[in-house]
């Protein structure tokens, strides 16, 4: 099963020059804790969390209405390829320490975003077929 499957491809992306209040408002009109910093290409360039804003902005006092994303995100984004599986998924998560995955094709591009909620979802669903499998195997 390859990570294109079940990951969220309606992502939310925005541009590095863009102020936090304007990417903290389409967070939470599409009620998402993470937007994608991309470029022209849709190739990601960084990460903006929920978390980002509070501890990079608010509790700095920084103004949310002329800081710009590139000075808060965080740069070092790390991707995976759409046909990529759940246990390289799992392992970049545990690796990086990092919650949420932005999913790219074969140029880079932004395709989707797999998120620990996710993962765990998936794995809940493959935990309860075995489940049946073993209770069926029991009888």
């Amino acid at each position: 099963m390859s990570i294109k499957e079940f990951c969220n491809t309606n992502v939310i992306t925005a541009w590095e020059g863009e102020t936090i209040l304007e990417a903290a408002r389409r967070m939470e009109s599409q009620n998402v804790g993470a937007v994608i910093v991309v470029d022209d290409r849709m190739q990601p360039l960084g990460i903006l969390t929920d978390r980002d804003i509070v501890v990079k902005v608010v509790s700095r006092e920084k103004d949310s209405y002329s800081t710009l994303l590139k000075d808060v995100m965080s740069h070092d984004v790390t991707t995976l390829k759409e046909n990529a599986g759940l246990m390289e998924a799992t392992r970049l998560m545990a690796k990086n320490g990092v919650r949420r995955l932005p999913v790219v094709n074969a140029h880079g591009e932004i395709v989707g975003m797999l998120s620990m909620d996710d993962l765990l979802l998936v794995l809940e669903r493959e935990f309860s077929n075995l489940s049946s499998a073993i209770s069926h195997n029991i009888r």
